[in-house]
């Protein structure tokens, strides 16, 4: 009956996981002028507990939560683990000029990640292994293109000429990801499958001449390609606790060190580019005359090499603190259907957590575990020749719950942050992400009867 039990657990999350394909894949969170270029606004991997943090994936690992940004961490897995999240937005613009605000939002990822040896069954046995292993596979937006953008300009001889610029769609990825680890030394790999389409409209309209022809050009292109990513952590142990055993009998981690890395090479993606240009009259949309169609033009594309590096010190289960930095050579991004010309980029993470009591019985609040952080990125995107920038700060927490006699948790973060170029469109964001994470350890239990 056990068995059975926890098989229609992992059918129910398979379940939601396949239903949810279809919902993840169409939403649109991003509202952004500057998502026009490029691949659009890439949308990072860090779930929202590492937000909190300023963004601390190349080193932070947990025994009940996943990190998608190092695959190396699944391997610290003690426990199965659903993660769900979306996020509420809301943009600020202003050019010095005219300003203006909008609130978006959507699902952001949905993930279930297991450890491949159960600790329960090692207390049964009365053994341990030096090796252990971790499993994860997800789906989470990677792009995203949302933009409505309007100019106008005056031409002495035919008067007032509006163009229109609108963007939709975005990237998805689908991964799987294995880690392994020995003691202290841990290695992971995440493949995954980058599909999606963006989708662009342009309309050149003359309101001041009375009868006259609108010129509309529509661009949609279909992108596909495999992505991956390497990574690893090491853990340096500072101190021991001899009176806590800690499985293997050398005595509980109180004060340590992890050092971690990850890299995803250079990849290329193919491109399947829809082009439609027309000219219609205003009063008789019908009345129009086609200036290009062009349906199903193949060409390819390269995703460039990006790497992270980072450092954490831990003290036993009450605080973390720690450092992270990413680096990407977005100088070697190509796109046929879409030249564009980006820049390196790079961004710097500091942040911390603290959990006052993770053992408290007496007061619900010492056992949440509170984190705050912040960040700088140069973005790879350009205007004029100069390069976006970004910074931000970052806070949140994990409140505990208990699910089927299982410790999950609801993790906020809340980052206010600010993009934009120098003396050009500024951009104040406030980002709210809640991701639940769902645990349970009687995955591949062995069931013993006396």
């Amino acid at each position: 009956m056990l068995k059975k039990k926890a098989g229609i657990k992992l059918l129910i999350a398979l379940a939601v996981f396949c239903f949810s394909y279809t919902e993840i894949s169409a939403q649109n969170a991003v509202v952004s002028p500057y998502s026009r270029i490029g691949f659009g606004e890439i949308h990072g991997m860090d779930l929202p507990h590492l937000q909190a943090m300023g963004g601390l994936g190349s080193s932070h690992w947990s025994y009940n939560n996943l990190n998608i940004s190092n695959p190396a961490s699944y391997a610290y897995l003690r426990t199965a683990s659903l993660n769900a999240g979306f996020n509420i937005k809301y943009n600020h613009f202003s050019d010095g000029d005219n300003s203006t605000g909008i609130w978006s939002g959507g699902l952001n990822q949905l993930i279930i990640g297991f450890p491949l040896i159960n600790s329960i069954n090692e207390l049964l046995a009365e053994t341990y292994s030096d090796w252990r292993f971790g499993s994860a596979f997800g789906i989470l937006p990677f792009s995203g293109v949302g933009f409505d953008i309007r100019s106008e300009d005056f031409d002495p001889e035919i008067g007032s000429v509006i163009r229109d610029y609108s963007g939709s769609g975005g990237t998805n990825l689908i991964f799987i990801g294995q880690a392994v680890r020995y003691k202290n030394t841990s290695i992971g790999l995440n493949i995954g499958y980058l599909f999606g389409s963006l989708e662009e409209n342009r309309t050149v309209t003359f309101p001041d001449a009375f009868v006259h022809y609108r010129n509309r050009f529509d661009d949609e292109i279909k992108i596909s390609g495999i992505y991956y990513k390497l990574g690893f952590m090491q853990d340096i142990i500072l101190e021991r606790s001899e009176n806590d055993p800690y499985f293997d009998d050398r005595g509980k981690p109180l004060r340590y060190v992890t050092l971690g890395a990850h890299v995803k090479p250079s990849t290329s993606f193919d491109n399947k580019a829809n082009s439609f240009y027309f000219s219609e009259h205003v009063f008789l949309p019908a009345n129009r005359d086609t200036l290009l169609l062009s349906d199903g033009q193949k060409s390819s594309g390269n995703l460039p090499p990006e790497f992270g590096f980072g450092a954490s010190y831990i003290v036993k289960d009450n605080w973390q603190l720690g450092l992270d930095f990413s680096l990407g050579l977005w100088s070697q991004y190509k796109n046929e259907a879409k030249q564009e010309e980006l820049k390196n980029s790079f961004r710097f993470g500091l942040g911390g957590a603290y959990t006052p009591n993770h053992n408290s019985i007496t007061s619900f609040f010492e056992r949440v575990t509170y984190r705050a952080g912040l960040y700088y990125l140069n973005d790879p995107r350009s205007v004029n020749d100069r390069q976006l920038y970004e910074y931000g700060l970052s806070f949140g927490a994990s409140f505990p719950f208990i699910v089927q006699r299982q410790v999950s948790h609801l993790n906020t973060s809340f980052q206010l942050g600010r993009r934009g170029v120098e003396d050009g469109l500024q951009e104040t964001f406030f980002n709210i992400n809640l991701g639940f994470t769902v645990n349970d350890n009687t995955w591949f239990v062995k069931r013993r009867f006396d």
